[in-house]
């Protein structure tokens, strides 16, 4: 075996058991490597300022199921007795009763699992910290550092000591493993399970006769299937990997003693399940029927969309049937889909809630996990059949080829719905061929006859990293006029710089030894599909016709709407709605002046999103028995909390009423069309991002979606390595009603010409001529000062207006305007709108999460204007009144950070003047069917 210190194997010693001698010297080494990745992950969990997220989303469950899991263990001995007797069919009526309430919690363990429960519940027991979710933290910091260790072991093992240690110390600096240390999923523990199968399977090429090792790894094995149900997989890819390394050495032994293992975790689990669901099976099945349906779903892009997508009798149908479905739909659809995938699980570190670590933001964190990429796809190149100096050993051979299938296996993922965080028991196996490729372009570049070859290898990559990166359309067409051929060229430099790197991998093999033929074909084979990955222009990567625009102090732009009088309803009845596309409420509700036809708009901005979450029912929300919200709404609001932003902070599509006054007077100037001449102008130092398109085709135009959304294409897409992605997808329009523009539209570098995302909706029906307040156009003021915050409790000031005939029109807009400023202390106030009512005498609120969670405050008065849609008929019983709460401090400051004390120099002081509240109906919701955009 070739190692790449010079070593007397005779002298050191036979292999026994442990390995080669050339690990036992990286020892030393990797429990560095250890400590490191301990102290970043620490670091990070416990002293670095940021949200905690440990028991965001799907962690909630697995806690939830850790509890009850604690909770059945202490059960006495005469009750497990019963259980027993209950599985042989030998327990009488009244221990039937007794097993199946004791279970009773144990529902949701079908689809989480048992180990990553048994795992929490092992957390919960440590008593190092007071908080328990530090206890959590702190296992968790050490799973993953340990992860590290094992990766560099298996490294070692199957590519050398400087590749193994080279891999760990990546694995140390990786921010996806870093970041989600600090949460409480299961993929970072089923990453510890994988790295540490690969570290047993690589010493198992030496350790013939150690059945002690087939146990452990038959029962990692049976652990990392039960906590990530796709992982079956791998039990079955095992079993001929162990007789392959034994094939002279005893294999049935060998395959005997992993099946010992397996079924220590094994048959307890069956009989688990018999006793809680009354059924038992080897496959953890996470939904995956409707996983499937909805990955497969060319409507709705892949996501879980709201509203729902209808997945009726989906569970009937096997996985075959539901991508053929889809197939048969639209053949080109399904297909656009599937080229998708590759980059929804390749393209970004998993960072969901887009994490700062220290100094470096997401953006940075994307670059060094595509930098892995692309050094993985050179160690897969230059060392899966080749190596430097001697040709690959046997069981070296054997061992990369079966991590290169595992990481194969990763992209059936493109079947399902495909999220970055699937990827993550993927990244073991990248960052093992991407140490190798780092370490062999090194050793190359030591040889003088390969050294320019690998010098035109790292530039050609460089360039490709540029060409995927930036968009030539605004710096070229200032010299080419036709938008498409300027993306074609595009397209072409990505693949010619593809062609010319797989030309210098090529090349380089023969500077290697082993199988170099076999090499090429890998190498062209993989070159072929990322052409077809980079250069198509998967939606994934966002929109490539898009660009921004940032309106700064006393900058303003413009966009002309002509509407076809023949093709446009009447409007006298109509309401009318201005749209535009934002990324932040905060960008127009204050210092923007928006003008129609040079009136000035003085309406609520209510986010889009709001008006589709109306669709989802009321129901409770939280650990508070009386508080209730949609569940469209909650389920963003849970995501947006994590993220440290709010659902009106999201981009979507902001929705503006316009009076109808100007309606009538645009509709009075012109017998052939009405026109819109829309003006928005930022009137303080504050910043405004819009977003527009080029003019892509004169038959129609790309805009977001109106009337449906996704949280998952939020949070988990990948369009944006800056920050969160879209909500919404695309729909065709007709372009004709919006003027477009050659000249530059945009301050940002090059030219972006077309339109602005500013246009016009049509409602179904009318709105009230007549804008009604609570009490008949009465609006109540309210004006207080110095809210005070004392800790550790914080004091809340309400207003309130009477609800009693809110039910005459089924939607209201609920608007507070006022002034505020600070007079000290560091928090950002947040403001909160209620809805009391009554539900069989019991007192239930409604609570709006499309209020943002910080209010920006200065010691000089600022206005804030805060809009939320509230359907009264949507909760059940008697409304009482409604409320907006206002409070000195955000909430996530101080729930969500991670060891940030609450102090009387934090609290402060903020005043508020001129509180206005005011109500507006309205008789529909403008997204009904039958609305139209202009």
């Amino acid at each position: 075996m070739y190692c790449d210190t010079k070593i007397n194997c005779s002298e050191q010693g036979a292999l026994k058991g442990i390995g080669v001698p050339f690990v036992r010297d990286s020892r030393f080494l990797l429990f560095l490597v250890f400590l490191l990745a301990l102290a970043i992950r620490l670091w990070f969990n416990f002293f670095f300022s940021h949200i905690n997220n440990y028991n965001s989303c799907d962690a909630s469950e697995y806690m939830r199921n850790a509890d009850v899991l604690q909770t059945l263990l202490r059960q006495p001995v005469s009750f497990w007795t019963t259980c027993i007797n209950y599985i042989f069919g030998s327990c009488d009526q009244g221990g039937i009763v007794i097993v199946k309430k004791a279970f009773a919690g144990f529902a949701d363990f079908s689809i989480s699992g048992p180990i990553f429960p048994i795992y929490i519940a092992i957390g919960n027991s440590f008593n190092l910290f007071q908080a328990k979710w530090m206890n959590l933290l702190f296992m968790q910091s050490i799973v993953s550092a340990l992860t590290c260790v094992f990766i560099g072991i298996a490294g070692v093992y199957s590519f050398g000591k400087k590749e193994g240690i080279c891999a760990a110390v990546i694995s140390a600096l990786y921010p996806g493993f870093i970041i989600n240390s600090g949460r409480l999923y299961s993929e970072t523990f089923a990453c510890f399970l994988l790295a540490a199968i690969l570290a047993l399977i690589a010493i198992g090429f030496h350790s013939y006769n150690n059945y002690g090792l087939r146990i452990l790894i038959g029962f990692l094995t049976a652990c990392l299937q039960f906590t990530r149900s796709t992982m079956f997989v791998l039990t079955l890819a095992l079993l001929p990997m162990i007789w392959q390394q034994n094939k002279t050495k005893r294999p049935v032994k060998s395959i005997v003693a992993f099946l010992i293992g397996f079924a220590i975790v094994t048959l307890p689990w069956l009989g688990l399940q018999k006793l809680a669901l009354g059924s038992s099976s080897l496959v953890i099945d996470r939904v995956g029927h409707y996983n499937c349906f909805v990955g497969n779903n060319i409507d709705t892009g892949g996501w879980l969309s709201l509203p729902y997508p209808d997945g009726r009798g989906i569970e009937k149908q096997s996985f075959p049937e539901i991508i053929f479905g889809n197939v048969k739909k639209s053949c080109l659809r399904w297909g656009k889909l599937l080229l998708d995938k590759p980059a929804r699980l390749l393209k970004l570190c998993w960072n969901d809630f887009r994490a700062d670590i220290g100094m470096f933001q997401p953006w940075q964190q994307n670059l060094f996990h595509q930098i892995i990429l692309l050094f993985a796809f050179i160690g897969i190149s230059l060392g899966l059949f080749v190596q430097v100096m001697s040709p690959v050993s046997r069981e070296q051979q054997i061992s990369r080829l079966f991590i290169f299938a595992l990481l194969l296996f990763h992209f059936t993922y493109c079947f399902f719905i495909t999220v970055p965080r699937y990827n993550l028991t993927a990244l073991p196996e990248i960052i093992l061929f991407a140490a190798y490729g780092l370490i062999v372009l090194t050793k190359l570049l030591n040889k003088p006859e390969c050294r320019l070859l690998v010098i035109v290898l790292l530039g050609l990559s460089a360039g490709l990293f540029f060409l995927t990166k930036v968009s030539l359309l605004p710096l070229l067409l200032p010299l080419i006029q036709d938008i498409s051929t300027i993306f074609i060229v595009q397209s072409i430099a990505i693949l010619a710089m593809i062609v010319a790197i797989t030309y210098c991998l090529c090349k380089s093999l023969e500077f290697l030894q082993g199988n170099i033929l076999i090499a090429r074909v890998v190498t062209i084979t993989l070159s072929a599909v990322i052409m077809v990955v980079l250069a198509y222009p998967a939606r994934a990567n966002g929109r490539w016709w898009e660009w921004t625009s940032v309106l700064e102090n006393n900058q303003s732009i413009s966009q002309q709407l002509q509407i076809d009088r023949k093709e446009c309803p009447n409007l006298s009845d109509r309401a009318v709605y201005l749209l535009i596309d934002a990324d932040e409420i905060g960008h127009l509700n204050n210092g923007l002046k928006i003008s129609i036809n040079g009136h000035n708009l003085n309406s609520p901005v209510i986010p889009g999103i709001s008006l589709i979450s109306q669709s989802s029912p009321i129901m409770q929300t939280g650990s508070c028995v009386c508080q209730f919200q949609n569940e469209g709404e909650y389920i963003f609001d849970c995501l947006s909390k994590a993220a440290d932003t709010s659902n009106c902070n999201l981009r979507q599509w902001f929705v503006i009423p316009v009076d109808k006054s100007i309606v009538q007077e645009a509709a009075s100037r012109s017998n052939n069309e009405i026109k819109f001449d829309i003006g928005l102008k930022r009137e303080d130092a504050g910043v405004t991002k819009l977003f527009g398109s080029y003019d892509i085709n004169s038959k129609y135009a790309y805009i977001p979606s109106l009337d449906l959304c996704s949280w998952e294409k939020a949070f988990y897409g990948v369009e944006n390595e800056n920050g969160l992605s879209d909500t919404r997808y695309d729909i065709k329009i007709d372009p004709k009603s919006s003027q477009t523009y050659t000249n530059d539209l945009s301050a940002v570098k090059g030219l972006q010409n077309g339109r602005y995302n500013i246009h016009i909706l049509v409602a179904p029906s009318i709105i009230a001529e007549k804008k009604v307040g609570i009490e008949q156009s009465k609006q109540t003021n309210h004006n207080f000062k110095d809210v005070i915050m004392e800790a550790p409790r914080f004091v809340h000031k309400f207003i309130e207006l009477d609800a009693s005939n809110l039910t005459e029109s089924p939607l209201w807009i609920m608007r507070l305007q006022g002034r505020g400023r600070k007079l000290s202390g560091q928090h950002s106030p947040y403001i909160e709108f209620r809805a009391n009512y009554l539900d069989n005498k019991e007192s239930k609120v409604y609570v709006s999460t499309w209020t943002p969670n910080k209010i920006s405050m200065s010691n000089k008065w600022q206005k804030f204007d805060i809009a939320v849609l509230f359907n009264p008929k949507s909760v059940k019983g008697k409304l009482k009144n409604i409320q907006y709460r206002f409070s000195s401090y955000s909430s996530l400051d101080t729930l969500l950070n991670v060891n940030q004390p609450i102090t009387h120099a934090k609290l402060g002081k903020v005043e508020f003047t001129d509180i206005k509240m005011s109500c507006m109906p309205i008789e529909i919701n403008p997204l009904s069917s039958g609305h139209q955009i202009y």
